[in-house]
């Protein structure tokens, strides 16, 4: 063991003894069978201010925020007064981090070196919401007030059009953030908020607020539809046509390029509104005729490649096209309004921005693939469509856009088939990790162990495959209290990690392990989860804590992103769970961590669940019943 090790080791059995000594002098006579516990109420709350003292030094305004509110809401019931203070102290800051910095965020980098599209791009939690959601547990009207106030700065800011060169640099993004993180604590200030992004260019997260609100409250939702469309029905057209998804039904919205169409996924059993397909196909056609009108006689559009933005020509041509598929057999009297400007924008488009225009508007893919259709013919159409396009980046793009909803209901032969076509190496090996996903993944959720573990092992990317482990261990402990073929898939992911390089991939896979075994093989928890504490120090500014995963197929010019939840990849959850079996270890595994904020955050979420077990009753055994009276008579 290295020498700062074995420090740190004799510091926290210094500690440990400190905290427990009036406890255990306390407790000399109690019975030898009853050791007092790793972790009290006294213990926890001296770990909440070590690290609260710790926080106000961060540099990091949001950063501080975070933890002071953490630990405002852990020291609540035992010191309400002192609680209060910290809330508002860490609001101060927060609103403070947010005038200067804005909405931040997080790129996540192309895996390939020539690629010409940005990268994912994560927004970072807004720090005045982090400390509101805190003071909601405690105190609602107060965080009523504060969120009033959040929302005003908020709008304020967009009004100045300060720059820092983040998403909320945009007005309507800035205030959608907002009011996407009130949502879930405040749906009637978010709508308010986002009803004030209406006044500027739409924002790309317009149809993902849209279809967030209906998934509680259609008629709310369907109402500031209504709104938006009056908003943008004499905007520019990129603005309208972030509301051409949500009639529908749709994933994407229509005519814009892919990378800038998506429009988050509808709730389940999600109806389509003819009525609203009708307004928006009017108010579309009509800001299409002016802007068409606006544009005779003017220089053809210049922009020609991907890295331009879309003439107003591009975007309705590709939209009509795809209001053919979508809207017109519902309406005899679209083809004739469509005809002339479809004609128009065509006659100014050069050949190359034609053929994107054509691309694009191929019928838009819903969130799931239409039941009543079979998986393997909808699986070959896209195939047959894709080989029809020219330009190799184009041609591999339909394939995995056109394709990602079928790829766990089609033949094993069905997908190498595909990826075979594909002419870029790097997004064929991303699609078959992505095919290979899909269908370990359905295997598991349909009961059907051996077939998901086969899969899962033709998975090459660390974090998936650890991901998959977790889901055939559900499947097999329903089925028989066991998880061999899970535990041999992680074991194969484990080997891997060894032998891998440094980066972000390897620390969360080592992370899903941790929580695996946790379940499966609980002595191998300390000695995994050292590990994943070293590889997060070994590679700074990386997220441990996120509770998904992420799996992209980076081509050249395009790239495509999905998300999965899986809760075991978040950091704070393995600590918590380890931490009720040995919290000392636990808590050796977050003193490790070398970044500040992360190892702060790692205290407080064991010092919580200490919290929460010691609040608990203690189980006391039920008194015995008398015995009856003799003669069978009611005592």
């Amino acid at each position: 063991m290295p020498a700062s090790r074995r420090t740190l080791t004799a510091v926290l059995i210094v500690l440990s003894l400190a905290a427990h000594l009036p406890a255990a002098r306390a407790q000399q006579n109690a019975p030898a069978e009853r050791p007092a516990p790793a972790c009290d109420t006294e213990r926890a709350l001296q770990l909440v201010r070590e690290q609260l003292a710790e926080a106000k030094a961060f540099a990091s305004g949001a950063k501080r925020a975070d933890v002071m509110a953490r630990a405002a809401d852990l020291l609540w019931p035992s010191d309400e007064a002192q609680a209060r203070a910290l809330f508002a102290e860490a609001f101060e800051v927060a609103s403070s981090h947010y005038r200067e910095h804005g909405q931040e965020t997080l790129v996540r980098k192309s895996s390939r070196a020539d690629a010409t599209m940005p990268g994912l791009t994560y927004m970072l939690p807004d720090p005045r919401v982090v400390v509101i959601r805190a003071v909601a547990r405690r105190d609602p009207a107060w965080a009523q007030k504060l969120s009033v106030r959040a929302a005003e700065e908020t709008r304020q800011r967009a009004a100045t059009g300060k720059k820092s060169g983040n998403w909320g640099d945009n007005p309507a993004e800035g205030l959608l953030a907002m009011a996407r993180s009130l949502e879930a604590d405040d749906p009637g200030l978010a709508l308010t908020v986002a009803r004030e992004s209406l006044r500027h260019p739409s924002s790309r997260f317009l149809s993902g607020f849209i279809y967030g609100v209906a998934r509680t409250d259609r008629a709310a939702a369907d109402a500031f539809y209504a709104d938006a469309l009056r908003a943008y029905s004499t905007a520019d057209l990129a603005s309208l046509l972030q509301l051409s998804a949500y009639p529908f039904g749709l994933a994407q919205n229509l005519g814009l390029r892919p990378g800038y169409n998506s429009a988050g996924g509808p709730p389940q059993d999600f109806a389509p509104r003819p009525d609203l397909q009708r307004s928006f196909v009017s108010a579309f056609l009509q800001l299409a005729a002016q802007r068409l009108e606006a544009a005779a006689g003017q220089p053809p559009p210049s922009a020609d490649s991907y890295q331009q933005p879309p003439s107003d020509a591009e975007l309705i041509y590709g939209t009509l096209v795809s209001l053919e598929y979508l809207y017109g057999p519902a309406d005899k009297s679209f083809a004739a309004l469509a005809a002339p400007l479809k004609q128009t924008a065509g006659a100014m488009l050069s050949g190359n921005g034609l053929r994107r225009a054509e691309e694009g508007a191929r019928p838009a893919p819903r969130a799931e693939p239409t039941p009543a259709l079979d998986p393997s013919t909808a699986f070959d159409s896209v195939l047959a469509n894709a080989e029809r396009i020219k330009d190799p980046e184009a041609h591999d793009r339909a394939i995995v856009m056109g394709g990602f909803g079928l790829l766990g209901r089609v033949s094993p032969e069905q997908l190498e088939t595909a990826a075979d076509k594909l002419k870029d190496e790097g997004a064929r090996r991303q699609f078959l990790d992505t095919a290979y996903f899909e269908k370990s993944l359905g295997a598991s959720k349909e009961g059907r162990p051996e077939e998901a573990a086969r899969f899962a092992e033709k998975v090459g990317s660390l974090e998936q495959r650890a991901g998959l482990a977790g889901e055939l261990a559900a499947a097999e402990l329903k089925q028989s209290g066991a998880a061999p073929l899970a535990l041999a898939v992680a074991e194969s992911v484990y080997k891997s990690a060894q032998g891998a390089p440094e980066s972000e991939e390897k620390v969360r896979a080592l992370v899903r392990l941790a929580h695996l075994y946790l379940q499966l093989d609980p002595p191998r928890v300390t000695q995994v989860l050292s590990e994943a504490v070293a590889a997060i120090n070994r590679v700074p500014d990386i997220d441990p804590m996120r509770p998904f995963i992420t799996r992209a197929i980076d081509g050249r010019r395009f790239n495509f992103f999905n998300a999965y939840t899986s809760p075991g990849f978040n950091l704070e959850t393995v600590l918590r769970e380890f931490g009720g079996r040995d919290f000392e270890a636990a808590l050796l595994a977050a003193l490790g961590l070398e970044d500040k904020h992360l190892r702060a955050l790692a205290i407080l979420s064991l010092a919580a669940k200490c919290l929460e077990d010691a609040a608990k009753p203690e189980k006391r055994p039920k008194p015995k019943r008398p015995a009856p009276a003799r003669g069978g008579q009611k005592q």
